[in-house]
């Protein structure tokens, strides 16, 4: 192809032009530059700075993003009261922040029943090292200790959790079929005769041993039937374990100094880091007629610490171990180990204390209302008071209670009123 004339002196080498630079003008420039680059700079830091900083009074704390995801914080709402300490409200929230990220991850970790992790001995750890003495993690130790301790057999019921939580996935009423035991005769003979072991002391079991160290004893039965029937998970806290996380978070912070705050779980766990007079307010809610009403609203002071359990849902996003069987009927996770059923006592139970942590309320709570009997007096032996709910009547056990509200829904017929037990 020929090129036009234009094109071939555009190809042509040309003389190369000297310019003379005035250094007086290049270094006037220079300065230019430099001092608009540092005008960027602090614009830039400014607005970072006012971004990350915080302002005095109650905020809520996210555990940060951690590299790999794992953190047990979504199950949880942390509020503080910043600003009330010698730090400012900033570092404060920083310090706290850092705090509750490494607990949030340390806690994901050790009560993980279904995946190993580098460098901690967790429940996954002890499910795979079945009649052998291993050291565990010292928070899931002080947790075994508890449970074990309780006399109850429901970290054992890790097989029947399994299914049930496949029920609470499913997506249609159709597919729970597969998983209940109310309707299918031979899921329920296969709880029965999964609970048969558990419940026998001498079938599985675990021996404490001081310092951390564990064993879980299985019988050569049980374990030739887990074999059989695919089960490698014989252990696990399961819905428990937000009780004995909630638990360390609190008792974590209030160690480090920060005491003027508070952490809900999204299941009903409440624990009050301050022990001052400020009063907050628990809603209580009811079924009547399978029909979920706002009943009541409690006040208390700061300090006291809550469990609150519901044989139903409130919130379909995240009340999770729950199925909503279609007519305000609900399979839920509270299991009771005689035969693998899920069953309560009562529509719901609230247990509250100013010196008792979640753990220790729940476990004593559990074989009163996991129950098939009615509901008559207090849940438990420890310190917490009771309240519990059923039909349109709340009834409690605590004469200093306040209560700052009890609602009437009269176009329903419904009124609810309180009844004092004693």
């Amino acid at each position: 192809m020929n090129r036009t004339a234009r094109d071939k002196n555009e190809f042509r080498p040309r003389p190369v032009q000297r310019l003379e630079l005035d250094e007086h003008v290049s270094r006037k420039k220079l300065w230019i530059f430099a001092i608009a680059f540092a005008v960027a700079i602090a614009a830039f830091w400014y607005g970072f700075t006012q971004l990350t900083k915080q302002s005095s009074g109650w905020r809520e704390i996210e555990a940060k993003r951690v590299s790999d995801g794992i953190s047990c914080s979504a199950d949880f709402v942390f509020y503080y009261d910043l600003g009330r300490g010698d730090l400012s409200a900033t570092e404060e929230y920083k310090r706290i922040a850092d705090l509750y990220t490494d607990c949030a991850l340390h806690a994901y970790k050790a009560f993980s029943a279904n995946e190993a992790f580098e460098g901690i001995n967790n429940l996954w750890y002890l499910n795979h090292h079945p009649n052998e003495t291993v050291e565990v993690d010292g928070l899931l130790y002080g947790a075994l200790e508890k449970a074990v301790r309780s006399g109850g057999r429901y970290i054992y019921l890790a097989p029947v959790y399994t299914q049930y939580h496949t029920l609470f996935n499913c997506g249609d009423i159709s597919e729970t079929v597969n998983y209940d035991p109310y309707v299918n005769p031979e899921i329920a003979a296969y709880f029965g005769k999964i609970c048969g072991y558990i419940t026998d002391e001498s079938a599985i079991g675990i021996q404490l041993l001081g310092s951390g160290k564990v064993r879980l004893n299985v019988s050569d039965d049980y374990l030739a039937y887990c074999k059989a029937e695919q089960i490698d998970t014989f252990v696990d806290f399961y819905w428990m374990r937000n009780a004995f996380i909630i638990d360390y978070f609190a008792e974590s912070l209030q160690e480090a100094g920060f005491i003027h705050g508070y952490i809900s779980s999204y299941d009903g766990l409440v624990r009050n880091l301050d022990e001052g007079g400020q009063e907050f307010t628990l809603n209580i809610y009811a079924q009547v007629d399978r029909v979920t009403y706002a009943a009541a609203a409690l006040t208390y002071p700061g300090g006291r610490n809550f469990v609150y359990l519901r044989d139903f849902q409130i919130d379909a996003v995240h009340d999770r171990c729950y199925f909503n069987m279609g007519d305000g009927e609900f399979r839920t996770a509270y299991i009771d180990p005689a035969d693998g059923l899920c069953k309560s006592s009562a529509d719901s139970l609230i247990l509250y204390s100013d010196t008792e942590g979640c753990a220790d309320m729940l476990l004593s709570a559990l074989p009163v209302y996991i129950s098939d009997g009615a509901m008559e007096g207090p849940a438990g032996d420890t310190a917490a008071f009771s309240l519990w709910t059923a039909g349109d009547s709340i009834f409690y056990n605590d004469p200093g209670i306040s209560f700052s509200e009890v609602r009437s829904y009269e176009e329903k017929g419904v009124r609810f009123k309180t009844v004092f037990t004693g």
